[in-house]
């Protein structure tokens, strides 16, 4: 991850498919990170909807994210997926996709990771997953 010296905590990652997705990191008032993915046209699926890739990426890009900010990543190298379970909820319109991640297993190499991604309300997520990473 690398701090483009944007305003408010935003942060910007440096996986080349965050850069694709126009994903960006920015803290909330309580310090947590959100992700943002702006709405893109070059990102859509069926019509007015987004790609479910595009979404599973982002729930990818959010989980080692959260890794990488939280759980003493060893120098130099990303957390690797090793497994990804998602769950498509709703479709996801073309709107601004919001997603927070909650480490729910850290041991000595496995990292569990959950993902609830977002549109308009926290409370009615478009996708959720799960993603185990080795560090």
């Amino acid at each position: 991850m690398k701090n483009t010296g944007m305003p408010n905590g935003q942060k910007t990652v440096d996986m080349p498919y965050a850069a694709t997705l126009g994903l960006r990191f920015e803290q909330d008032a309580d310090g947590e990170w959100l992700a943002i993915m702006p709405r893109a046209d070059t990102l859509g699926g069926r019509p007015g909807f987004v790609h479910g890739g595009a979404l599973a990426g982002m729930l990818e890009c959010v989980a080692i994210h959260k890794v990488q900010t939280v759980a003493a990543p060893r120098e130099g190298r990303l957390a690797r997926p090793i497994n990804l379970s998602i769950s498509y909820l709703r479709g996801a319109t073309h709107e601004n996709c919001y997603a927070k991640a909650e480490i729910v297993r850290l041991g000595g190499r496995i990292i569990v990771v959950s993902v609830r991604v977002w549109q308009d309300d926290p409370q009615k997520p478009v996708v959720m997953g799960q993603v185990s990473l080795m560090r």
